[in-house]
């Protein structure tokens, strides 16, 4: 792939690649600021693969809900995604105590979905 800038999506998210329009995994990981590596782990892939072809199209379905949830997230919080990022990391009452990012991370979006999914409706964690 080519080297080139990440677009901004709908909620101002640079993780779609300009070239190929695919969600690019390098931007991904730079946007919740962990390394390819555990995002690699937490998608099923070799870090080694994804950093390759960070935008590859075996790629996308396994990124596509990491990029809905802080899609949402980032809604949530007015695009501020440095919120988003304190809020991942920060111990949430709604999963027990721990970090919402330890779900992400470990892949379990779907856990994540559905915090998020109360979060719009309008219940606090």
């Amino acid at each position: 792939m080519a080297a080139t800038a990440a677009v901004r999506s709908e909620q101002f998210l640079e993780v779609f690649d300009a070239e190929t329009g695919r969600i690019d995994a390098r931007a991904v990981a730079d946007e919740l600021a962990v390394p390819v590596s555990d995002l690699a782990r937490a998608i099923g892939k070799g870090a080694a693969a994804v950093r390759k072809t960070p935008d590859a199209p075996a790629l996308q379905d396994a990124l596509a809900p990491i990029v809905d949830v802080l899609q949402r997230l980032a809604a949530l919080f007015q695009s501020n995604m440095s919120t988003v990022r304190i809020w991942l990391n920060a111990p949430n009452r709604g999963l027990g105590g721990e970090q919402p990012m330890r779900y992400l991370l470990s892949g379990r979006v779907k856990v994540l979905d559905d915090l998020v999914g109360a979060l719009e409706e309008g219940f606090t964690s």
